[in-house]
């Protein structure tokens, strides 16, 4: 008994720092997704678009992603301030990083 806690002493004294603080990098390296340049949004043509039915006093916009295309739009040109800009530069930095799924 008293051999196996001189044993585990030594044990601990040559390689306890090794033990206790791994040499392993938990940080991910993003440097090739923040370099990567996220393509702009397409150009979207808001005077083709069609106002929804029964949809009155609120802003809204339903396109296609990959055309462009417009189907409904509602204040598309009107200036509003921003429900929180602490969620929009959020979801700004989460879209950047372009976190895997």
């Amino acid at each position: 008994m008293k051999a196996n806690i001189v044993l585990s002493l030594i044990a601990a004294l040559f390689f306890g720092e090794k033990l206790l603080s791994p040499q392993i990098n938990f940080t991910p390296d993003l440097t090739a997704k923040l370099s990567t340049r996220i393509p702009d949004s397409p150009k979207l043509d808001l005077a083709s678009a069609k106002k929804a039915v029964g949809l009155t006093g609120i802003r809204y916009l339903a396109y296609n992603l990959d055309s462009g295309k417009v189907y409904f739009v509602s204040g598309a040109t009107d200036q509003i301030a921003p429900a929180s800009f602490t969620k929009i530069l959020t979801a700004q930095v989460a879209l950047d990083l372009g976190f895997p799924d």
